[in-house]
């Protein structure tokens, strides 16, 4: 180990690479999610009837893995350099409140709008199939999920929005977070170590999953690892120091490599019948990395103002598409039935009647709550936002 030089905050053009990214993974979890048709009961949608697209978008669960990373990450470059052996308890409790003020407002509003749908008859099945169980003993489950433990595993399969389950973990991880930072924060790992080290933690998480049944992903001790192992490959990476040797350009092309490569990986993966994710799990870094530290075409699209727009409303959109695809299916379900052909090219404009009205919504959701709300918050709690009013989404 070698001392540790603080990691510097985003610029402008890392920060605005990473929201396109963050864009492209919300809009994946959420197109993926409408073709599963056995929980959201949208009958014109099946990933089985789509072709090639249907394959790619049934790789949803690496978006989500692609959250986790980035949470560590982008938490990492902006807030390291201030937790350290002399951190006293109030700098520890402002990131706390920023935290919350950053995930919950919505996080809440998503709850009490699935707690109507219980109200109001709304047809809410969970994958699981609990759905019984989590809504009879509604105090309980209600109270775990107001404190956003709905994925430690207090009580398995709680979550009432079950896309939450990540913002449950992504709140374990911020509790842990200063802790992390104090406990390693004097010490750095060389860019190669780093790297050695985020292969070991990737083997030892496949080989538990090989070995011992977890029983869910999202749920429970398998959603905490798996929240704990990408969010401290995020938070390694960021104190790894920057590979000044080599030129942007390259990065670029060792990022187009690895794009290519994952998508003849999933190619594979269908051909076969399916493997562990493994090899898709240890280009992370290195895709990472190449984000960061490259430019060229890509970079230039993930800037592009229609991803930016996905991105800033990508928290938004990650909350509130589960409930809003519930009440797609209430109001127009049987309609989008009658009117599909299981034919994807020929069901493609069902797509989008779905799509648009939600991502629309998402976005009004941002700007009229979640960004107001925010602003409101940050003021009367008097917590001044680091680094040029730049609050990590993540």
């Amino acid at each position: 180990m070698t001392p540790l030089t603080s990691p510097l905050p985003l610029s402008s053009e890392q920060r605005a690479v990473l929201q396109g990214v963050r864009g492209i993974a919300a809009l994946w979890i959420f197109i993926g999610h409408l073709m599963f048709r056995p929980v959201y009961g949208l009958g014109a949608f099946t990933s089985e009837g789509s072709g090639w697209l249907g394959e790619i978008l049934f790789f949803r669960f690496l978006a989500v893995d692609w959250f986790l990373l980035l949470s560590g990450y982008v938490l990492t470059r902006h807030y390291a350099a201030g937790f350290t052996r002399a951190s006293t308890g109030r700098q520890i409790d402002r990131f706390y409140l920023r935290r919350i003020i950053r995930l919950y407002p919505l996080y809440l509003l998503s709850l009490l709008l699935v707690g109507l749908y219980e109200i109001t008859g709304v047809a809410h099945p969970l994958s699981a199939g609990q759905e019984g169980h989590v809504f009879a003993a509604w105090p309980v489950t209600l109270s775990i999920n107001l404190l956003m433990m709905n994925a430690w595993g207090l009580i398995p399969g709680v979550t009432w929005n079950e896309p939450t389950w990540t913002i449950s973990i992504l709140f374990l991880c911020s509790i842990l977070f200063p802790n992390l930072c104090i406990l390693f924060g004097r010490f750095s790992l060389s860019l190669r170590a780093t790297l050695l080290l985020m292969a070991a933690m990737l083997l030892g998480y496949c080989a538990v999953y090989t070995l011992v049944d977890m029983k869910s992903h999202s749920d429970a001790t398998g959603a905490i690892l798996r929240g704990l192992v990408f969010f401290f490959m995020g938070y390694w990476l960021a104190r790894a120091p920057a590979p000044m040797s080599v030129p942007p350009h390259r990065w670029h092309n060792i990022l187009l490599a690895l794009l290519l490569l994952n998508a003849a990986l999933m190619i594979v993966w269908f051909a076969l019948g399916g493997f562990v994710l493994l090899p898709f799990h240890l280009s992370y870094p290195l895709l990472l990395l190449g984000l960061i530290h490259g430019e060229g075409p890509i970079h230039r699209f993930l800037r592009r103002p229609t991803l930016q727009w996905l991105g800033i409303i990508s928290y938004a959109l990650f909350v509130f598409h589960y409930p809003l695809l519930m009440l797609a299916n209430h109001w127009a379900g049987d309609w989008l039935r009658s009117m599909a052909t299981h034919r994807f090219w020929e069901d493609l404009w069902l797509y989008f009647v779905v799509m648009l009205p939600i991502i629309g919504l998402s976005g009004l959701l941002t700007r009229c709550v979640d960004q107001p709300l925010h602003r409101w918050l940050s003021r009367a709690l008097g917590i001044a936002t680091p680094h040029g009013g730049n609050t990590p989404k993540c």
